[in-house]
Parts: C-alpha cells; sequence; structure tokens
C-alpha cells in the first residue's frame, strides 16, 4: 500500500504461542533472537510486526477449570523479550487461550506486555476494555487495530468481568455496529490504515466459511482496511474487497 510518507511495510503473523517446549527452552536460557530463524531478518526489517499471542505470560499455575479445556499455555513474564526481538509492536489477545490461566493470568498479561510496551487488544479487565481498540504509530503511518475472536464463548469479557472480545460472526446490526463504531473512533483519532484481527473458526479447515466471508466484506464496506484472519493453522486464501485486503 501506497502512503504519502513514501515507501512502508507492516508484517502479519497468525498464532505465536510461547508456552510449553518453546518456555522451557526460553527459560534454558536461549537468545530472544534465536526463536525466529531465518524470518528474523524480515521481521526487523518491516516498520512493525502484528501478530496474535496465544498464552498467558504469567507465572500464576491454576490453570482455566470453568469448563472443560484441553491445552493451558503460558509463558514466563519475561517472554515478552521474545516478542521484542521480532519487532513485535502489539498483539492480539481475542483468541482461545488469552484466559488458559484465568483472570489473574489475563491481568498478569496485560501488565507484562504494557511493561514491555507492546501494545494489544481484543482482551482487558472488563467488556469495555475487551473492545477497546488501540493506536499504534509504526513508522510514519498511524495503525488502528481492532481485535475479536468467536472461539471460546466461555472466555468473553463481562461489565466487570475479565476476559475476550467474544462475537459471532455475521453480518446482523449487533454484530457489525460495535465495530462500526471503533472504526469510526479510529479515524477520529487519525488513524490511516484499520486492521481488524479475528481469531475465527476450528483448526485445520482448509477454506473458509461462507459466513466469514460475508462477514469480511461487510467489516471492509465499514472501512477496515485489511482483516487479519487466523485459528485456522493453515493459510486459507487470501482475497480483496475493493482493494482491501483479507487474509
Amino acid at each position: 500500500m501506497a502512503h504519502p510518507a513514501g515507501a512502508w511495510s507492516i508484517v502479519l503473523l497468525g498464532d505465536v504461542m510461547l508456552g510449553r517446549g518453546v518456555d522451557a527452552v526460553w527459560r534454558g536460557g536461549r537468545p530472544a533472537e534465536s526463536f525466529w530463524g531465518s524470518a528474523l531478518p524480515v521481521l526487523r526489517a518491516a516498520d512493525g510486526v502484528l501478530a496474535n499471542l496465544e498464552c498467558a505470560l504469567t507465572t500464576h499455575a491454576e490453570p482455566w477449570t470453568a469448563t472443560p479445556k484441553v491445552f493451558h499455555f503460558r509463558a514466563s513474564p519475561d517472554a515478552t523479550a521474545i516478542l521484542a526481538a521480532a519487532n513485535i509492536r502489539w498483539v492480539s489477545l481475542a483468541n482461545n487461550h488469552s484466559m488458559d490461566f484465568g483472570a489473574t493470568g489475563l491481568v498478569d498479561t496485560l501488565a507484562h506486555l504494557d511493561a514491555a510496551g507492546i501494545a494489544h487488544a481484543g482482551a482487558g479487565r472488563s467488556r469495555a476494555e475487551a473492545m477497546a481498540p488501540s493506536l499504534v504509530t509504526l513508522g510514519a503511518v498511524r495503525v488502528g487495530l481492532i481485535a475479536l475472536t468467536d472461539n471460546e464463548p466461555p472466555f468473553a469479557a463481562g461489565e466487570a468481568r475479565p476476559g475476550t472480545w467474544h462475537t459471532r460472526i455475521g453480518t446482523t446490526e449487533a454484530v457489525l455496529a460495535p465495530i462500526a463504531e471503533r472504526v469510526g473512533a479510529l479515524r477520529a483519532a487519525g488513524a490511516e490504515l484499520v486492521v481488524l484481527s479475528v481469531h475465527w473458526g476450528p483448526n485445520m479447515v482448509e477454506e473458509p466459511h461462507v459466513a466469514h466471508r460475508a462477514f469480511a466484506r461487510e467489516v471492509a464496506a465499514l472501512g477496515v482496511d485489511l482483516v487479519h484472519g487466523h485459528s485456522a493453522h493453515l493459510v486459507q486464501g487470501i482475497g480483496l474487497c475493493d482493494g482491501r485486503p483479507i487474509l
């Protein structure tokens, strides 16, 4: 995409998980830069990297037990250094692992990301905070970021309960109006590019659901410049809607 300030670039990553074996190796003293291999020069050459963070950053050891869950991912709080090494400037927390260690784990994650200077959206201490967008300057471009998910309904934030921005994926007014409101607020705040990061659908499905395609077209019409989709653990496809990328 061209911009009046000149050439610029952002990199979008899918699901980034720093727990389990990754955390064990990190605690063993491996350098932060080494986790990214040959991708590191590409990540560092960009004006900024956006990713979906699928683990809690916490020392809290009690996993989520309110509903059945097979996998619980957490990483050492200082694993933010791995994110910083890759030029990751913002992460989505709207996914099915942000609450793996409960409200305490999520609140810890927010605090550790803030301390590391890594912006975030999609989860918070309340529904209002979970739905709050971010505005990040990458190079010369002000990027507005919105994050939501249709995964793990029990993780949904409440009025005064920590959790994620959980929503159904659809084209109803109830689904689209909150997104439109945040797009407008970001534009008013000076966002030149608006990204919607959405953690949707099940793993290992090779093509996006027809409802996801319809939703993506609708949010593009609302003014979202780029749809950053993830969750499938593979690339389902890339399309354009009036010149706006849908990933």
